[in-house]
């Protein structure tokens, strides 16, 4: 993998992770398109750790109002971390034993399928989401319900071309969060399995080695950061000024595009 490769694959990850359009999908994408080799899975395990981070900094105000709550036991800020937890954990049970047989459907039809399917009901959800009453712009009046209703519709973005963020979004629209509400949810959602997947990836390392040399994971991580972070700010502010609906109809015409071409 050269270090130009690793820059635009590690600004992929970084931007497809959050936009709810397929990171893992674009990540077999692009270097079809661009008559790439496959980038290793070390690679793109460890640019997970990259975009954790960029959780991390994105979110910080979230992440230290919740971290806060716990200390000073205030129970909203306390059950909503619960729920966050709980929600994490049919994605962790289905990621630790079935993730690899999921993952396996890496080819271009299944991504494109996904795309087109989560595309249509990401579209569907904001629709409703815009004719319900009564949303939940705040977090902490999250129900147990919907928490988890989210966490299981994560177990499917394991599938390529699904999307995390997508799925997740979609999951919290039709559960009556309104669309900032529930990108927050998603993106704090993500925390526990990005960083299960970046524990993963240092494992991985530790007992098989770096599969590419390290300047070109030095590039991807930063890649992957900076691009996380930008792409986490962006959707929260378009968010507040307009819908979901172009990101369906990207996923959409994509999808069509790769079956019809690819």
């Amino acid at each position: 993998m050269t270090v130009l490769q690793a820059a635009v694959l590690g600004a992929v990850q970084g931007i497809t992770e959050f936009l709810p359009i397929s990171s893992s999908g674009h990540l077999i994408i692009v270097p079809k398109l661009l008559g790439w080799e496959a980038q290793a899975v070390t690679f793109d395990l460890i640019i997970h750790l990259a975009t954790l981070l960029a959780l991390f900094i994105a979110l910080r105000a979230d992440v230290v109002w919740l971290w806060e709550g716990v200390w000073k036991r205030d129970q909203p800020r306390v059950q909503l971390t619960l729920k966050l937890l709980a929600a994490s954990l049919p994605a962790a049970v289905v990621g630790f034993f079935w993730s690899d047989w999921l993952g396996g459907f890496r080819e271009v039809q299944t991504v494109a399928v996904s795309l087109i399917v989560w595309g249509l009901l990401l579209g569907a959800a904001d629709r409703f989401s815009s004719m319900m009453r009564g949303q939940i712009k705040d977090l902490g009046r999250t129900r147990w319900w919907q928490a988890m209703l989210i966490g299981c519709i994560q177990v499917l973005s394991f599938i390529p071309g699904t999307s995390r963020s997508g799925s997740t979004m979609t999951a919290g629209l039709f559960a009556g969060l309104d669309r900032v509400a529930a990108a927050r949810f998603s993106f704090l959602l993500a925390i526990p399995i990005t960083a299960a997947a970046g524990l993963a990836a240092v494992f991985d390392v530790t007992n098989q080695g770096l599969e590419i040399t390290l300047l070109p994971i030095l590039v991807g991580f930063i890649s992957a950061f900076v691009f996380g972070v930008l792409a986490i700010r962006l959707l929260l502010l378009v968010l507040r000024k307009t819908s979901f609906v172009w990101f369906a109809v990207y996923r959409v015409v994509l999808g069509i595009f790769l079956l019809l071409y690819l």
